[in-house]
């Protein structure tokens, strides 16, 4: 025992023994009263070195006895199945819990090989597990299957380190301290999510639409196989680039889609139609939609979205316009030629006064209004024939003044709604200018009109109000439009109204409320559909009996045009 101090400790329970023989007054007059003082001193220093040894012995004693308790009482209720193996992996000991798992008494545990509950394959990896860990070499652990007792069978997942014995040892020399846990909800949860997987990749490699993932970057880390068919391109092309995908679309749609990304990666969810190109030159539209995923932080972690071809759609909506712009002139036909007979009647007075007249400057005014009344006319059959245009492609968007392009639309809409209903222009947003086409711009108003006038058979009020409007965060994504600065077009009539019902429905394609001959059910769906290829939303709000209010809010653009 004195071997495995040192030499320090002895040095310093040699003071202490002195020091207490020196307290000691009876002791030290002894000592010099007798020959041989410095002996006796010496036995009796030595005497309370030893005495100091024991109390170090018994206080060390009672400390193992503490710790052993402690450790006695964590192995007996640990949460998790604990044995002590010998060499040649045979239980030692085992707590409660291993028992429980084993469905064996701790009694009847002692003696047996833990691989005596497991079959061959998981026997013979425990057994690779054991060698490691006795010749104390890393490993990671090792999953086998256990067989209890009573026939049941579960997944563990076996922890060890070697705890003493001779290095190397295999025998019963050699001990090791081994922890079971049952990982049979790990187990079906990986199980689950495989199934998952599987059923993803079925789904993903076989719908006609393309599916991918975006990490928080904008890289594209996942693409479905349809991205070939539809593109014409591989894709692998796509994985680690960015810019591969925003390569293929059209040109004239590029800035609109990386805008839309640009929203995308601040969280917003987007969805927008456009064109691409396909290697072979060919030009196919699609949809796509793109929807942010949150991590565990609460910040977007990637991105999930769906691109669906929409070429043989396109065409067939494309069609189905031109057909519903034919319908909205076969409605304009009465007011058109109302309005050029009145021009007519005008340009022919004016022709006569021009003709009778012997004052040359009364004559030459009378030419003057016929001209300007023979340019009218003929700008109210431009209008007419540029809106009956079929046209292949989307028109190119220019900037248009809100407030202008209604007023000038108002020429169209007064005949066609007639003499009983009374049209209301309130442009209250002069600056606002806007991207759009001049022709969807008169179809959306027109359309709007016609189910207005048709809502209102007996007369009414008719109103169309402009004014500026700003979407913030939440009602931005609610529409799934960039927020910002916009510009408000308010239609409101007060006809008959809609139960909520026909108001929830009011912009499918084909659903109407008219009688067969009297519409198709395809003008709301259009506007809807140009409403949304400029950026903008629309809503409806209507109740049966007080009238229908239509709200379209489109982007506005800095800076104004001339009226």
């Amino acid at each position: 025992m004195g071997e495995s101090w040192s030499a320090e400790r002895a040095q310093d329970q040699r003071r202490q023994a002195e020091a207490r023989l020196a307290a000691d007054a009876s002791v030290a007059a002894t000592a010099q009263a007798v020959d041989g003082a410095n002996l006796l001193h010496e036995l009796q220093v030595h005497q309370v070195e030893l005495e100091l040894q024991n109390e170090e012995l018994r206080q060390a004693q009672r400390e193992l006895e503490e710790s052993r308790d402690r450790f006695r009482i964590l192995y007996d209720q640990a949460p998790f199945a604990y044995l002590t193996l010998a060499g040649d992996g045979k239980i030692l000991a085992a707590n409660p819990t291993a028992a429980t798992l084993l469905g064996v008494d701790r009694a009847g545990l002692l003696g047996r090989a833990l691989s005596g509950f497991m079959n061959r394959h998981d026997a013979d990896a425990f057994y690779l597990h054991r060698l490691d860990v006795l010749a104390e070499q890393p490993t990671a652990g090792c999953d086998v299957g256990i067989r209890r007792a009573d026939g049941a069978t579960f997944p563990v997942h076996i922890d060890s380190v070697r705890a003493f014995g001779s290095k190397g040892a295999t025998g019963p020399g050699a001990t090791w301290y081994t922890a079971l846990i049952d990982i049979s909800a790990l187990k079906r949860a990986e199980e689950h999510l495989q199934e998952s997987e599987a059923h993803f990749r079925e789904i993903a490699e076989r719908i006609e639409d393309v599916f991918y993932v975006r990490d928080r970057h904008g890289l594209i880390s996942y693409v479905s196989p349809a991205y070939k068919r539809i593109w014409g391109r591989p894709a692998s092309a796509l994985i680690g680039r960015e810019s591969a995908w925003l390569e293929t679309v059209d040109v004239a749609d590029r800035d609109r889609v990386a805008t839309a990304w640009v929203r995308m990666r601040a969280g917003a969810a987007v969805s927008e139609i456009y064109r691409i190109k396909r290697p072979d030159g060919a030009t196919r539209w699609v949809h796509s939609r793109a929807f942010p995923v949150l991590g565990s932080d609460g910040q977007v972690d990637r991105f999930v979205g769906v691109v669906r071809d929409i070429t043989v759609e396109r065409k067939l909506e494309l069609e189905l316009r031109q057909a519903q712009k034919m319908e909205a002139i076969g409605t304009l036909a009465s007011g058109v030629a109302h309005n050029l007979r009145n021009m007519l009647q005008a340009l022919l007075l004016f022709v006569d006064i021009a003709e009778t007249s012997d004052d040359r400057a009364h004559a030459n005014e009378a030419i003057r209004r016929a001209r300007e009344t023979g340019k009218r006319g003929a700008g109210l059959i431009d209008q007419l024939m540029v809106f009956a245009r079929k046209q292949e492609r989307e028109p190119p968007l220019v900037p248009i003044n809100l407030d202008a392009a209604l007023r000038d639309a108002a020429v169209l809409l007064k005949p066609m709604v007639g003499d009983g209903i009374h049209l209301e222009i309130e442009a209250g947003a002069p600056h606002a200018v806007i991207l759009s086409d001049f022709v969807e711009l008169e179809q959306v108003l027109l359309n709007l009109a016609s189910n207005a006038r048709d809502a209102m058979p007996g007369g009414g009020t008719l109103t169309m109000k402009t004014e500026p409007a700003v979407l913030n965060q939440e009602v931005a994504d609610a529409h799934s439009v960039a927020q910002g600065s916009y510009v408000k077009l308010t239609v409101r009539d007060t006809g008959s109204g809609m139960d909520d019902e026909t108001t929830a429905r009011i912009f499918e394609p084909f659903f109407t409320t008219k009688d067969v001959d009297k519409g198709t059910g395809l003008g709301l769906s259009t506007v809807f559909g140009i409403i949304r290829r400029l950026g903008g939303c629309i809503e409806v709000a209507s109740k049966k009996g007080e009238g229908t209010t239509f709200t379209i809010c489109l982007p506005s653009l800095e800076g104004t045009l001339r009226s």
